[in-house]
């Protein structure tokens, strides 16, 4: 969410109660695991896919919003076959999992917001207990922690079984608990977007603004620090080198565009060819009597 509370912005301003900015314009994104943004799709309510150039078949016209969103975003991916989508629970559809996997060759995680099992949920169950459907390539796998994880995945499965380290309030102490891959796949993977927020929020710029869309120009200059600095962190990393941190960056940014001084010119001939842009002088008033 891009925080917005004018009235100027018509419908492009939604309310999501959830969100810490409730009012705003709503953004759906795709990022690396690191927080780098690659694609951004603004949401316009009814018109938001009305280009068809953005959903060109009829099948993914005929899908759910939802199930819309992703698949533009997954389009701009270039190599699909290389890549695992992950997903919050918003975005839980077998069908959209199966749609990825033929026509993108794209595997897809997601949490699935399913109801949890009364069986599974008793104190009588033990942390750690994992029960688990697959079928057609696609894995629904329910696993107990403090409260039940359900996780759809057409990317890894169950096996490789790890341990992670949690607390137990009766033993007050951490005990290792029996925990499948694609749980630890999808921790290791998801907050991605988080991640990107928290260092678009972590300097803001407060400014006031009668016109609406300077909202999203402010963001958008964010971001693109934001995402400069991950690449220079990358690049740091791949040389052995200790990054700048990212308030350095932005004073670097700010210092050196303060360094340029303002000038003024007169565009005449002599500077655009042969055609002269200069201003014609102010006539002189003539006032006659009648």
């Amino acid at each position: 969410m891009v925080a917005y509370n004018g009235t100027r912005a018509g419908n492009f301003c939604k309310y999501v109660v959830k969100k810490p900015d409730k009012w705003g314009y709503k953004l759906f994104c795709h990022s690396s695991v690191d927080g780098f943004v690659h694609d951004i799709l603004m949401y316009l309510g009814e018109t938001t896919f009305a280009n068809h150039h953005t959903l060109p078949s009829e099948e993914q016209i005929a899908m759910s919003v939802t199930s819309k969103f992703v698949v533009v975003l997954v389009n701009t991916i270039k190599h699909t076959s290389h890549s695992a989508v992950y997903a919050e629970h918003y975005f839980t559809s077998i069908e959209l999992a199966k749609y990825l996997r033929l026509q993108y060759g794209c595997r897809y995680v997601v949490h699935p917001p399913l109801k949890s099992v009364k069986e599974i949920n008793k104190k009588s169950t033990q942390r750690g207990t994992l029960g688990y459907v697959s079928s057609d390539g696609i894995l629904v796998a329910r696993w107990k922690d403090n409260s039940v994880v359900t996780i759809l995945s057409t990317d890894v499965g169950f096996e490789s079984m790890g341990t992670v380290e949690l607390y137990d309030r009766a033993l007050k102490k951490k005990v290792p608990i029996p925990c499948p891959s694609v749980i630890q796949m999808y921790n290791d993977h998801m907050g991605s977007i988080d991640k990107s927020d928290m260092l678009t929020n972590l300097y803001k710029t407060p400014f006031k603004t009668k016109r609406y869309y300077m909202r999203l120009f402010d963001f958008l200059l964010n971001l693109i620090i934001c995402n400069a600095w991950i690449l220079y962190k990358r690049d740091c990393l791949a040389l052995h080198a200790n990054p700048k941190l990212l308030k350095d960056l932005r004073l670097d940014i700010s210092n050196w565009l303060r360094s340029f001084k303002t000038s003024t010119f007169k565009i005449t001939g002599n500077s655009l060819g042969t055609r002269d842009f200069s201003l014609p002088k102010r006539a002189n008033r003539q006032f006659c009597k009648v």
